[in-house]
């Protein structure tokens, strides 16, 4: 009992997960995806509201329809969609901050996923390769 007090996993492990083996590289995959088809369905919900706002239309699909493709590629485990989405995601804060106008609250949540997508892909890669070396060398 003192054992599960002392050596409790750390709340940030849920948004933080350890990419040290296979697991934790695909359950920061798994969180990277949820967070880019989070992105997608509030796109979803900014589109509706720009509809009844009158704005235009083809500049909300547009983000929506790629966050839905960076989630898809990370769930293929692809690096390059989970850089993208990183980069995506880091640029809008930039550009809201330069524009002197705060992110979005799920902003910051969102390029952690992201960043976890990264993590995740490049380690799942990483250990994989280092697993069919050791089958090999076996």
């Amino acid at each position: 009992m003192f054992e599960e007090i002392v050596n409790r996993p750390s709340r940030w492990r849920t948004f933080w997960p350890d990419v040290s083996d296979l697991a934790g590289a695909r359950e920061a995959i798994r969180l990277a995806v949820w967070f880019a088809y989070l992105a997608a369905i509030l796109g979803v919900i900014a589109t509706v509201v720009t509809l009844l706002a009158g704005g235009d239309l083809l500049t909300q699909l547009q983000s929506v329809l790629v966050f839905a493709i960076i989630g898809f590629g990370m769930q293929r485990r692809s690096s390059i969609a989970a850089v993208i989405g990183a980069i995506l995601v880091a640029f809008g804060i930039g550009f809201a901050l330069a524009q002197g106008q705060l992110p979005g609250v799920v902003s910051p949540f969102l390029l952690v996923g992201m960043i976890n997508g990264v993590r995740g892909t490049v380690a799942c890669k990483r250990l994989a390769r280092a697993e069919t070396e050791t089958a090999a060398t076996s």
